[in-house]
């Protein structure tokens, strides 16, 4: 299978989840190589979670759990379509697995997860919870993902305006 046609899925999962979950989204993209990125907003390349700092990421994240949560969905989203493309979406993924995928998927939601100061109990519940419901939608949004795969797979880049229409139409 080809790496790009697995970033595709990979990166089509965060792009699907970000517009189901109403977060922003900007642009999905690909590179040759099987590398690719979905950014939020404008300029946001090499811009992670890990590099704001501590108390700047706990202030953002006072009273919107709610789109801490998303967030956390939107993050495991892609490494969950990865491994369900690329086992079946009869499988259930792991968190290592999950963890495993994409070194910068991981750093985000683990700095994300750690600036809730919560203690490492909590952090794995509130994980574990996340991972559940990201299986149980990106199964639901399958059909979105793969329609948006395919054609971010041919095109290379898709803007967030033309992944909510493909979205919108694949429903």
């Amino acid at each position: 299978m080809s790496p790009v046609t697995v970033a595709a899925v990979h990166e089509s999962g965060h792009a699907v989840a970000r517009v189901r979950l109403e977060l922003p989204l900007y642009v999905a993209r690909l590179d040759s190589s099987g590398g690719g990125e979905v950014l939020a907003v404008p300029g946001a390349r090499g811009i992670r979670l890990a590099s704001v700092p501590k108390a700047a990421v706990q202030n953002l994240i006072k009273g919107i759990s709610k789109t801490v949560r998303r967030t956390c969905v939107a993050l495991l989203a892609g490494p969950t379509a990865e491994v369900l493309f690329l086992r079946g979406t009869g499988a259930e993924p792991a968190l290592r697995e999950l963890l495993d995928c994409s070194q910068e998927d991981t750093e985000n939601l683990l700095s994300l997860i750690q600036a809730r100061r919560s203690g490492e109990e909590a952090q794995a519940k509130l994980l574990t919870r996340e991972v559940n419901i990201t299986s149980k939608l990106v199964r639901r949004w399958w059909r979105d993902i793969l329609a948006v795969a395919e054609i971010l797979e041919h095109r290379r880049v898709l803007t967030g305006g033309e992944i909510s229409k493909i979205v919108k139409g694949a429903v």
